[in-house]
């Protein structure tokens, strides 16, 4: 499939509905236009298209798209949740027309700040509770309560967020300061801060000890440093 439906760079996309079986295949896109697009990838038809018409006319050059666990929306595998690097939020039910379900500015900047302090870097969903975490260039983590979308923690890093993700009962969070902190996402309590890069840490992942080993295996973060070096941590916890 291919379309040409955004003006400007398309940022970000996400397969939905992938519990349909082998024939549905449907994407959603995001571009700095301002627009959302979803797409049947096998037609490559619209099923539907957000412009700022849709969101109060707010300009909003989208940059993160992330896809809530099924678990979280009652089975619906199609409800996403949109950032833009000057702070609004959007959380749209993509089976529904592309049905917006919270729209918001998430930070109010100060006058010293720069307007991409309020960039929605990364985006990430917890399987296990009504939670969903954004970080943003600022350094700011906000932990919403997806059933009232209202903001439970917030926790301020040293830089810039780079990435987020949920696993089991915490939230991983990596940082252009060179580090990746572990926090309970349920309480915001700082767990374990992996330390080494002496440059920003990009991207990271989280590997899980194989299970039925037979011996005490802890995870493991490997990480990805904007100095071209990847380490390996090991979670204590």
């Amino acid at each position: 499939m291919s379309g040409f439906v955004h003006q400007q760079d398309c940022s970000m996309g996400e397969f939905i509905n992938t519990d349909k079986g082998e024939n549905t295949l449907e994407l959603v896109t995001c571009s700095l236009d301002s627009t959302i697009v979803a797409w049947n990838c096998f037609t490559g038809q619209q099923l539907f298209k957000i412009t700022q018409a849709e969101i109060k006319g707010l300009e909003a050059p989208w940059i993160s798209l992330s896809l809530a666990p099924a678990t979280l929306t009652k089975g619906n595998s199609g409800v996403v949740a949109c950032g833009s690097n000057n702070g609004l939020l959007a959380v749209i039910n993509c089976n529904n027309g592309g049905a917006i379900l919270h729209l918001s500015t998430v930070i109010e900047l100060k006058p010293e700040q720069d307007e991409l302090d309020a960039s929605i870097e990364s985006i990430s969903w917890s399987s296990k509770f009504s939670l969903m975490a954004i970080g943003l260039v600022c350094g700011e983590i906000l932990l919403y309560d997806t059933s009232a979308w209202r903001v439970r923690h917030k926790f301020v890093l040293e830089d810039s967020v780079t990435k987020l993700m949920f696993d089991n009962d915490d939230l991983f969070a990596s940082c252009i300061n060179g580090k990746v902190y572990q926090f309970n996402a349920r309480t915001g309590q700082e767990k374990f801060v992996c330390v080494g890069h002496n440059m920003g840490v990009l991207d990271f992942i989280l590997l899980h000890p194989v299970a039925n080993t037979g011996t005490e295996q802890k995870r493991k973060v490997i990480t990805a440093g904007d100095e071209g070096v990847s380490l390996v941590f090991e979670v204590p916890n």
